[in-house]
């Protein structure tokens, strides 16, 4: 019989795939004739966070592999370089190019920073932000701690938050752009 705790390690990885595909067939769709995103165009230029491991790094894999340009974002430097490592090892002789930038969400001035810096490298182009960074502690709702609801309320709410403002300019300005939130648990 399955527990609770190997129930959650099966559905989550299935979601996934499920949310992987919803978000890539959205990036695609054509909505009109000026918002179809050309993911085989290197000068498509699309920011992912949380981009150093799981849905992030999955979702930046693909998109690179179309042949697009992707910044990844994250905290972790270490993780950063190995997840550069891989995606440009499994996307040789593709046009676009692969961006890393080490990054807190929840803190304002960083996202900023990091956001801008990106840009820059990208003739001051974003394309698409693909906020995928997060964290949960799985538990029983009584047994949480509220410095852990209050940490995953800056990273999963306020770091959304400041990465869309911080990318809003640069789309604005483009008369075009995509935001798309990506959430499990």
């Amino acid at each position: 019989m399955l527990s609770d705790y190997n129930l959650y390690y099966i559905i989550i990885p299935i979601c996934s795939v499920v949310l992987l595909s919803w978000i890539l067939m959205y990036a695609v769709t054509d909505s009109g004739p000026s918002d179809k995103l050309d993911l085989t165009d290197p000068d498509t230029h699309i920011v992912i966070t949380g981009g150093s491991s799981g849905i992030g790094l999955t979702t930046a894999l693909s998109l690179r592999s179309k042949g697009c340009s992707v910044t990844i974002i994250a905290r972790n430097k270490a993780k950063l370089e190995e997840a550069k490592a891989d995606v440009d090892s499994k996307t040789v002789g593709k046009a676009g190019k692969l961006y890393i930038m080490s990054a807190d969400v929840s803190n304002k001035e960083q996202i900023e920073e990091a956001i801008n810096l990106s840009a820059t490298q990208h003739n001051n182009r974003i394309d698409a932000l693909i906020a995928s960074a997060g964290i949960t502690r799985p538990g029983r709702f009584e047994d949480v701690e509220i410095s852990m609801f209050e940490k995953m309320m800056q990273i999963n709410y306020l770091g959304v938050v400041y990465t869309t403002l911080a990318v809003l300019p640069y789309m604005k300005k483009q008369l075009r752009g995509r935001v798309l939130y990506v959430s499990s648990d």
